[in-house]
């Protein structure tokens, strides 16, 4: 059996503005007023333990993931924090107003509790996983998630005022503005937390701009500058395992060729049989 890593990330899309009435073109609800607070996106962001719940909801056949772009990548980058920090990511809620003042478990802030739904792709196992996972962990931060499995045609109508569990990964690193650019903001799959920021958008527009070999610091920049607003809570890659032949050579780089929705058979062409006397 062959483990093999992969650039196939899982991260959970929260949003980043208050819920002020707005719609999309679409005419989707815009906004909520718990993630839309910094705080509860930096309080998950640093308290949840992402190996913890790897270990959980994918039995370990995984990587922690911060930044969303995986380690193989040209245009990875140090996320600059560590999580399981859960005294830290309380005190951030206490001391932005989330308080338990009734002593139910969960903090509420100007009568409004720190609740919300995470949707997830019902047929998805590893997403429900990941979702109810991350639901247990928050519990102790004292923010209540909901987990709820769904189609994505019932997803849609939430999917820019709730959070979703979504997969990502691409050997591109053009997937960056479809995840950050204030342009493609809730539009499609684009940017569901409605991320405003214009340096964001300034960094990407330089990246765009540069030939492809030369852009991936710019990228690098633009996905950290991003990643302090906690738009998405990246979790991690996902493993994939297989039976190989003893005769069969499948290349070091089919660690590689796992995009969201890739498969194995990308670098087909790159695979060899081996000489049974070489293996003797």
């Amino acid at each position: 059996m062959e483990y093999f890593d992969s650039i196939d990330v899982r991260g959970i899309s929260l949003p980043t503005t208050m819920d002020e009435g707005k719609t999309s073109e679409d005419g989707i609800a815009i906004g909520n007023n718990v993630t839309g607070d910094p705080a509860i996106r930096q309080a998950l962001a640093i308290g949840i333990n992402r190996q913890e719940l790897l270990d959980g909801a994918l039995n370990g056949y995984g990587n922690v993931s911060y930044t969303g772009v995986a380690n193989q990548l040209p245009w990875a980058f140090d996320a600059g924090y560590k999580d399981g920090q859960v005294d830290q990511a309380k005190a951030i809620l206490e001391q932005a107003g989330w308080k338990d003042t009734d002593g139910d478990g969960i903090r509420e802030k100007d009568g409004q509790k720190a609740e919300f739904t995470v949707y997830y792709k019902a047929s998805a196992v590893e997403r429900q996983a990941i979702a109810v996972t991350l639901a247990e962990q928050a519990k102790e931060l004292g923010i209540e998630i909901t987990p709820k499995g769904a189609s994505w045609d019932e997803i849609d109508p939430d999917k820019y005022s709730q959070s979703v569990v979504w997969g990502f990964g691409s050997a591109d690193p053009f997937e960056l503005e479809h995840q950050y650019d204030s342009e493609v903001a809730c539009v499609g799959y684009d940017n569901p937390g409605n991320l405003q920021d214009p340096a964001v958008d300034a960094l990407i527009d330089k990246a765009m701009a540069t030939p492809a070999d030369a852009s991936y610091g710019t990228w690098s920049q633009a996905a950290k500058q991003a990643l302090s607003h906690n738009s998405f809570i990246w979790i991690g890659t996902m493993d994939y395992t297989y039976f190989v032949s003893d005769d069969l050579d499948i290349s070091n780089s089919t660690h590689l060729i796992y995009p969201h929705g890739g498969d194995i058979w990308g670098n087909i062409y790159d695979w060899k049989r081996i000489n049974a006397t070489e293996t003797a």
